[in-house]
């Protein structure tokens, strides 16, 4: 749009609104407080949302780990008794080559 002297050429002639307004005071402060109330409670919701989100995530986290601990303290325990199986059966192979007859 370009000004021409008093008009603004472009805009149809018959649009004589020079010097009003489009919206009183009141509007605008309405619509002002419309907007910031909308704003403000997209952004409670939206951290609302992902604190949610996010602290399901964790306890979905924590019950994996549990589990993961429960079958890592298992196969451990295994693995102990099969130590304790090849030291006993150690022992006993060396005191066979020792001649020691008294420990078998």
């Amino acid at each position: 749009m370009i000004n021409a002297g008093n008009r603004m050429v472009g805009l149809p002639r018959d649009t004589h609104n020079e010097g009003m307004s489009l919206m009183n005071d009141p509007q605008v402060w309405t619509l002002i407080g419309s907007f910031t109330t909308i704003t403000l409670g997209g952004m409670t919701l939206m951290t609302t949302l992902i604190s949610r989100a996010t602290t399901n995530a964790v306890d979905g986290l924590r019950g994996e780990l549990n589990g993961l601990r429960g079958e890592l303290n298992a196969r451990f325990d295994t693995v102990d008794t099969k130590i304790e199986h090849l030291d006993r059966d150690v022992g006993m192979l060396m005191a066979r080559a020792r001649g020691d007859t008294s420990s078998g």
